[in-house]
């Protein structure tokens, strides 16, 4: 019988997210140069107002706290570099603690029956708070400058269906 730890399933299900988001932002960045700002990209550019963006860490928030989201602003004369690496912090900062939480309270799962399927206990450890990520790959890339989303649910969800919603 495979032997599992649920600790180590935190563990590696939370650094995976992190990497996917890394290489995500990364690929993102690669795309501008340093000194490129809001107002030079067709998509960024809004017209009589500040552009306002709503972070991942927003959703997080209003998740674990039910409370009012923040929008935060950006001006167009932002550089795109800095609203992505801001963007990366913040999201690997949330997902951090995250697991970090999740990996204290773990001692709990120690007790899962042994006769579950790797994914029954998966779905037991993450079945009051997941988090996924879904890459939607868009043919209009002037829409949007990210293609990787993460989402949290109250419930769990296989890779299969994941994979459906993608």
């Amino acid at each position: 019988m495979e032997r599992f730890s649920p600790k180590l399933e935190i563990i590696n299900h939370f650094d995976d997210l992190i990497q996917q988001i890394d290489m995500d932002i990364d690929e993102s960045m690669a795309k501008y140069n340093e000194n490129q700002i809001f107002r030079e990209i067709s998509y960024f550019q809004v017209e009589h107002r500040t552009i306002k963006t709503k972070l991942i860490i927003e959703f997080f928030e209003s998740y674990n706290d039910y409370k009012e989201k923040t929008i935060h602003e950006w001006s167009e004369s932002t550089k795109v570099v800095e609203y992505l690496k801001e963007i990366r912090m913040r999201t690997i900062e949330e997902l951090r603690k995250e697991q970090k939480e999740r990996v204290e309270n773990s001692s709990h799962f120690n007790t899962l029956n042994t006769e579950l399927t790797k994914e029954e206990k998966r779905s037991e450890i993450f079945s009051k708070k997941f988090y996924f990520q879904v890459r939607i790959k868009r043919l209009d890339y002037k829409s949007w400058v990210f293609d990787l989303f993460t989402f949290v649910t109250d419930f769990y969800m296989s890779q299969y269906e994941i994979d459906l919603l993608e």
